[in-house]
């Protein structure tokens, strides 16, 4: 008896052990373990959960010919973002300058902030919007307020050299991703700027910690709700879009993500939002990143490590077929605002708009 006794603890104990595992699983980081992302997987495993039906889409709203309500037409645009209320925010060139495209709920376009050369955009809380690219002839950081008005921000310590894009916390702090120094770099609520992490005298993939990092091309970065740092970097080869490092606000680079290439040997990652919604859309407690491809490939990379595809895709789609279908052309960027993803698209050369992409019924 008194050895069965033993035996039923050891069990209990084992089964304890197993659940704290899954549970520490469950919330582990997230893992670079890529799904197969064919299009047979898609219509096989029934993943297609994304639609851009006319109800749904922004496009006419946008589209020329121009109108009293939309004057300008949205051209090369680069990146996107959207505030509390709703309102996108997309840096893009007009025909005569650069600036920024504001799109309300109601799909209403309109130039906002005047003429600025922005290379990110991020809204704050307060609905301030801040850029970050090359205006009065040098880098620096603009914030512009919800009426349109431009103020540059003073920085002290290290100099912007070719900034990339920048994410925003809550207490002011913002974090730039510099092509020209391969490094992730910190601009205190003061204006004091200093590298947070990555070398300029150094490129590559190393992993580590403030300078003993490298990165290559870091490109874009966002900041989750639980603190870390999401960058899009090239890799050892100095190609761009190869990789996403995670970045902690203490400096330390982790390589979570390598792109697999599947289709496609010149694929590479143009952009990504963060939001806590799972494979299927639906609201989670676990944030996810998803990912756009540069061959119009939306994916959802999950917290176990699983990267899932969300739209039938096409490297060269027709923007006039089925809306249905969600094939894309030229993605450039996305923004996740609530129940639905935004992403600019280009349907010809010259003008873009901007899709509104909601969970399939």
């Amino acid at each position: 008896m008194k050895s069965l006794s033993c035996k039923y603890a050891l069990f209990a104990s084992g089964v304890l052990c197993l659940l704290i595992w899954q549970s520490c699983k469950k919330a582990e980081s997230i893992k670079p373990q890529i799904a197969d992302s064919s299009q047979n997987a898609i219509a096989k495993n029934n993943v297609s959960v994304l639609t851009t039906s006319a109800g749904d889409s922004l496009f006419q709203r946008i589209l020329t010919p121009r109108t009293s309500t939309n004057p300008v037409p949205i051209k090369s645009a680069i990146k996107i973002c959207s505030d509390p209320k709703g309102n996108l925010y997309v840096t893009c060139s007009f025909t005569n300058y650069v600036g920024i495209s504001k799109v309300t709920p109601q799909g209403v376009v309109s130039q906002f902030g005047g003429p600025v050369n922005t290379a990110g955009i991020k809204a704050a809380k307060n609905g301030d919007i801040y850029i970050v690219g090359y205006n009065n002839n040098k880098y620096g950081i603009g914030r512009i307020t919800p009426d349109g008005v431009i103020h540059y921000l003073t920085i002290t310590g290290q100099q912007l050299k070719e900034p990339t894009d920048l994410a925003l916390s809550d207490d002011g702090t913002i974090y730039i991703t510099d092509i020209g120094l391969h490094q992730v770099l910190k601009v205190t609520p003061q204006g004091v700027c200093s590298a947070l992490a990555g070398s300029a005298t150094a490129i590559g993939s190393a992993d580590g910690t403030g300078q003993q990092a490298h990165f290559t091309n870091p490109t874009s970065i966002r900041l989750s709700a639980d603190g870390l740092l999401w960058v899009i970097d090239g890799n050892e080869n100095n190609l761009t879009g190869q990789t996403i490092r995670k970045v902690t606000l203490t400096g330390s680079v982790s390589t979570k993500y390598i792109l697999n290439y599947v289709g496609t040997r010149d694929d590479y990652i143009r952009n990504i939002a963060i939001a806590k919604r799972d494979k299927n859309f639906n609201l989670s407690p676990y944030e996810s990143i998803f990912i756009l491809h540069r061959s119009n490939k939306i994916t959802h990379w999950g917290t176990n490590g699983v990267e899932t595809p969300l739209n039938i895709y096409s490297k060269n789609a027709n923007p006039y077929e089925e809306y249905s279908i969600s094939l894309f052309t030229d993605v450039t960027s996305i923004c996740i605002h609530e129940n639905a993803i935004y992403i600019p698209e280009s349907y010809n050369y010259y003008n873009f708009v901007v899709r509104k992409i909601t969970k399939y019924k």
